[in-house]
C-alpha cells in the first residue's frame, strides 16, 4: 500500500485472539511513499513517533539534535 506507519508500537497495535489477526491502528503520523525499489529507498523524513521504540538510525538522528533523518522509512518502520 506504500505507506510507512512511523509510530509503530505496542500500543498501535491491536489483536484479536480468536481469528489470529493484527490490526494497526493510530495512523496519524503515517506517510504514504512511492518508491520503485523498496530496498534501496533513502528519503529525507521528520522524525517522529516514539523514541523508546525508534530505529537505530532514528534514534541516532534524534540524539543529534537533527529534525529530519535520511532513512528507509520501511525498514525504519
Amino acid at each position: 500500500m506504500n505507506i510507512c506507519h512511523r509510530d509503530l508500537k505496542p500500543a498501535n497495535l491491536l489483536l484479536n485472539e480468536s481469528l489470529k489477526e493484527i490490526f494497526i491502528i493510530d495512523l496519524g503520523e503515517s506517510k504514504e511513499i512511492f518508491y520503485d525499489i523498496p530496498e534501496q529507498i533513502k528519503q529525507e523524513m521528520t522524525i517522529t513517533g516514539s523514541q523508546k521504540y525508534f530505529s537505530p538510525e532514528l534514534e541516532q538522528a534524534f540524539l543529534n539534535n537533527l529534525e529530519k533523518a535520511n532513512i528507509n522509512p520501511f525498514k525504519s518502520d
